[in-house]
Parts: structure tokens; C-alpha cells; sequence
């Protein structure tokens, strides 16, 4: 879905050739998209460009796909900030939990609802498919509105290394270990959840306060590179100077 977002952008015949151009400039020298040719500013033949270009963005290799001033920027939040900024709440769900659901994004109870209104949404527009899951997490959120859920991924939530156990260095390792499993599982939540708090810098909570301006990283998105202003909007991102 995330995926979907940026290739309606990208590949459907509605970028102009000049804006191809603009992108292939933007391109790191090292970006095997400069193996081929760069497109036609009268846009002939973008397509096949285009959707070369999209699939790099989706490839997960890592490799950058923009550089500018020198500086080479991470494809990861271009792709999700361009389906944030671009799709609809289920897709902005889709690509908060798709960024941040090994790192525990939470929701507070007092917002569950509002939450579990977005996964109704969703699978009311087929945009999240029937029967494989939705369903239960609709239902979960609007069991409770006093007590906060934790997004986890490849391992539960809390655990002994979330909650700073490990990190203390006065603290023997091993004795924290011992420590953290004499806890009972009430504890162990209020010290992971504690945890949560003090990672304000990572904005894990998913809340309706910054629900559609939310972005990641460096901030940028597909949208701000084939905006006319576009230098502009990438000095503001990057802290830098306007040369324009």
C-alpha cells in the first residue's frame, strides 16, 4: 500500500518530461539508474523511466536515490513521508506501522478510538484485506480508552533492553538481567511504557495531534521533488541556506 502511494505518483503518465530530468539529476553518481540514459525533457519514453525509478525507491536495498548539495538522502523516509503526505488515513497508518513497529509506535488509550475508526475505515474501503487480522485490531482498541497499546514487532513488549535495564553502566549485567525478571508482568509494563516516555525525540506516539504532518527523517517526500519550488523545500528539510 505504501508501495501503491509513490507509483501513482511516479508512474502513471502524469510527470512531464522535464521533471524527469530534475529527478535524474538528482540522482547520486554512483545510482546504477545513471547506467541509462537520461530521460527526454519533451517526455518521450518517461514512462519506462519513471517506473525504473519507482522501483528503486521500493527495491529495500538502501541505496539513495537523491542527492543534493553534496549530501546523499535516505530513500526509507522519502517513501514513507510520500505515502503520509499523499494517501489517506489507512495509508498513513499503514506507513507509520511500516516505519516504526520494531521501535514500539503507541497510541494512548484516551485515542484508541479515534485509531480503531481509521482500521474500520480501511476495510471499508478494501484498502486493508478482509480476514487477516484488522478485524481483531478494530476490535481491541475499542475494547478499553484507559490504558495504552504498544506496537511490537519481532519481539514482545517490554522487554528487558527497552526499558534501559541494559544501559545503565553502573549496573552489572547480569544483576540486571536478575532484576528485570523478578519483576511481575504489571511491572514490567509500567517500566516499558515509562520507557516510551522518555523517547519523545523519535515521536512514537501515533495521535490525532500530529496525525497528517507527521514525516519522517529528513522530511522529504516525493511531492516536494517535482514541486516548483523544489529547491527551496529541500534547503528548508536540510537546515541549509537558500542559494535560490
Amino acid at each position: 500500500m505504501v508501495h501503491e502511494s509513490v507509483a501513482d505518483t511516479l508512474a502513471r503518465g502524469r510527470v512531464p518530461g522535464h521533471i524527469g530530468t530534475r529527478l535524474y539529476g538528482l540522482l547520486p553518481g554512483t545510482s546504477r539508474l545513471r547506467q541509462q540514459p537520461a530521460p527526454d525533457p519533451s517526455g518521450r519514453g518517461i514512462g519506462g523511466w519513471l517506473t525504473d525509478y519507482t522501483r528503486e525507491l521500493h527495491s529495500g536495498s538502501g541505496r539513495p536515490v537523491l542527492e543534493y548539495r553534496g549530501r546523499l538522502l535516505s530513500t526509507w523516509p522519502l517513501l514513507l513521508n510520500s505515502a503520509i503526505a499523499r494517501g489517506g488515513d489507512p495509508v498513513r497508518l499503514a506507513a507509520r506501522l511500516h516505519g516504526q513497529c520494531e521501535i514500539n509506535c503507541w497510541v494512548d488509550g484516551a485515542h484508541r478510538s479515534w485509531l480503531a475508526g481509521i482500521v474500520e475505515v480501511g476495510l471499508l474501503t478494501e484498502a486493508y484485506p478482509p480476514g487477516v487480522g484488522w478485524e481483531n485490531v478494530a476490535a481491541f482498541l475499542r475494547q478499553r480508552d484507559d490504558h495504552p497499546v504498544v506496537v511490537s514487532y519481532n519481539r514482545e513488549f517490554p522487554h528487558f533492553w527497552d526499558c534501559g535495564y541494559a544501559e545503565d553502566p553502573d549496573q552489572d549485567p547480569d544483576r540486571a538481567v536478575q532484576a528485570w525478571r523478578v519483576l511481575s508482568p504489571q511491572q514490567r509494563w509500567e517500566a516499558g511504557t515509562r520507557a516510551l516516555s522518555t523517547r519523545a525525540a523519535e515521536v512514537l506516539e501515533i495521535s490525532p495531534a500530529r496525525w497528517t504532518s507527521y514525516r519522517f527523517g529528513h522530511g522529504l517526500c516525493v511531492g516536494d521533488l517535482l514541486a516548483s519550488d523544489w529547491e527551496q523545500r529541500l534547503d528548508r528539510a536540510l537546515g541549509l541556506q537558500s542559494a535560490h
